[in-house]
């Protein structure tokens, strides 16, 4: 189950595509799962909405193939990761 990455755009955003590409290939590799935008994938490095949206966008692209961990949900204090929990579970996250 490896620890996803984020690849950025010379501009500093995430490249969404590019997070997609790699997501099929882990797949294809037959991987157990994925475990996203944890400190590998530089959740810290993202705002809140930034977040939101990549962990959505993860969601649709894993599409319940393999279980989805973490998906974005570390935080510095507990009312917030609670609610960014809740959020990708709502999204699919499945842990």
């Amino acid at each position: 189950m490896p620890a996803l990455v984020t690849p950025f755009e010379e501009r500093g955003e995430a490249d969404r595509h590019a997070t997609e590409a790699v997501v099929e290939r882990l797949i294809e590799a037959r991987v157990d799962g994925i475990s996203a935008l944890g400190s590998t994938g530089e959740f810290s490095y993202l705002s809140n909405d930034e977040r939101r949206r990549l962990a959505e966008e993860l969601a649709k692209s894993v599409a319940g193939r393999v279980p989805l961990l973490n998906n974005g949900v570390g935080a510095s204090g507990t009312k917030e990761a609670v609610e960014l929990a809740r959020r990708a579970e709502g999204v699919g996250c499945d842990g």
